[in-house]
Formats: C-alpha cells, structure tokens, sequence
C-alpha cells in the first residue's frame, strides 16, 4: 500500500466507497493526478496526487484527499454504487457526472434519488478546498435546459421523479449527451 484515506484523514469519512474511482490525467501529462469517487452516504470525494512537473519534489505525503460535494445532513441516503464518469467539455473545463441508487435494494421504497454534474474546482474562493453543496448547485430537475445559459455555475442536480426512482448503471457522456 502506497497510501491511504481513511476517517483518522478527515472526520467526514463515515461511510464506505462501494464503487471504483474515476482516476484521471487531468492535465494530459501522462500521470494519474486526480481520482474522484462517492461513499454509501452519497457525498462525492476528489484526491489529488502528484503532477508530472511537480515529481522530484512532491511525493505520497503530498496527496490529498477532500470532499467535493456535501450530500448534506439527514439520515437519508444516497448511496453512489457505480464509478463516476469523468467528460471534457467544449471549453476544456473538466466534468464529473454520476448518479445514485441502492443496488443493494433495487425495489425499495426509499427517497427520490439524483443525477449530478458537476466541475470539480474549489468551491471557496480562499485557495483550499471545501465541500460544495446541493444548494450550491443548479436545480434544473423541471427545465434542464437552464443549465445552458448559466455559465458562472459549478454544477447541476436533477431530482428524479417517483419514490424510488433509482439510477442503477453509471452515466455515459458521448457527444456532449449524458446517458443515464
């Protein structure tokens, strides 16, 4: 083992990731720099690691890992069981997409669950990382169009429509469509 994230890393780590990271070359070097990933609870993580410019002088002690989005408090849960999918739009920005559901109870009757995306930046303005949240986020869930014309946001949620409606397959981006 290289190195770990666990909850003695960050208090925020209570449930367990049940699906693969999204691991990515964010700067098109040739070296895994940044991986994403969500937990059982729902809440979507990011971890940074080493750049190629950076190598001689940034190690393991160097990799961070931070929540990215704030499921939010309350007991229900919105668990991610399918590795995120990672897209480039027209603008070079870098997207995450995913989507939650209980594989674990496919016909359940528990809350309406989500479809997420969203650009994996800081979201604060004071250079460290912090959680985004949901009310951070677009709801576009009546008019996904919305989205279009709303440049300065960091992401979208759309809420999907019946008890419990669940996404049980991960998203795929293939001309600048999401499939869900």
């Amino acid at each position: 083992i290289l190195w770990s994230f666990t909850r003695d890393d960050n208090s925020d780590v209570e449930y367990s990731f049940a699906a693969p990271l999204a691991i990515v070359d964010t700067d098109n070097d040739g070296f895994i720099d940044a991986a994403f990933g969500g937990d059982l609870k729902g809440n979507m993580w990011q971890f940074h690691f080493c750049k190629r410019s950076s190598a001689g002088t940034c190690g393991t002690a160097n990799w961070t890992g931070t929540l990215l989005l704030d499921k939010l408090g309350g007991s229900d849960k919105f668990p991610l069981y399918n590795q995120p999918t990672v897209s480039i739009d027209g603008d070079n920005n870098l997207w995450i997409y995913w989507a939650t559901g209980d594989k674990a109870d496919p016909t359940g009757n528990g809350p309406r669950q989500y479809i997420y995306g969203l650009k994996p930046l800081l979201c604060n303005t004071s250079g460290t990382p912090s959680p985004c949240l949901r009310t951070g986020l677009l709801d576009i869930t009546t008019d996904q169009l919305a989205y279009c014309s709303a440049t300065s946001s960091k992401g979208w949620w759309i809420r999907l429509a019946g008890t419990s409606e669940q996404v049980l397959a991960e998203p795929v981006v293939f001309g600048n469509v999401l499939y869900v």
